[in-house]
Order: C-alpha cells, then structure tokens, then sequence
C-alpha cells in the first residue's frame, strides 16, 4: 500500500470515529433527557444540545460522503484540486453508513 492509500484510509478512519463519538454523545444526551423528564426537571436545554449534536453529525456524514467521492474519483488531490459535483455535497454518498467501522 502506497502512502497516498494509507492516508486515504487514515482519513476515513478518523472521519468515522468522529462519527462514532458524535452518535454514542448523541446517545447520552437523549438519556440525559429521559432522566431530567423522567423526575419533571426542565430538559429544554438538553433538548437544544441534542439539536446542535444532531446537526453536527449530520454535517459529519455528509462531509465524509463528499470525502469518500473525492478519494474515489480518478483525480489526485496532491496534483490538482477536484470538483465535486453540487448533487454530491447535497447527499453523503453514504447515508446508510452510521458510525460504525465496516
């Protein structure tokens, strides 16, 4: 494997465990939220993190996607930039993909 390879899939490993840590956050929030509910405290505020977090990943997931189609795509990044197709940056290319390490 070729460096260009390896940073290809280093890159996505670490877009992908900032996904994983973004979604098990996620998870933990929305308990927070359970919990404050659950003994009639006010969880408005947790509701707007879980928002923003939400928000956040969904960014993440679609930045990968336009990241996985520049990896794959014939053009080499260290010779020129490339363009990404505008329908690209509206969908990940990946949507089902969520956090895990396939």
């Amino acid at each position: 494997m070729d460096e260009w390879e390896k940073f290809k899939q280093t890159y996505l490993a670490e877009a992908d465990q900032h996904i994983a840590a973004a979604t098990a956050r996620s998870a933990y929030v929305q308990a927070d939220i359970a919990n404050l509910e659950r003994d009639g405290r006010d969880a408005s505020a947790a509701r707007d993190v879980l928002e923003a977090l939400e928000r956040s990943l969904e960014l993440m997931r679609n930045y990968r996607g336009v990241v996985v189609q520049l990896l794959s795509s014939e053009c080499d990044l260290r010779e020129q930039p490339c363009s990404v197709p505008t329908s690209a940056a509206a969908t990940s290319g990946d949507q089902a993909h969520s956090g895990s390490t396939d």
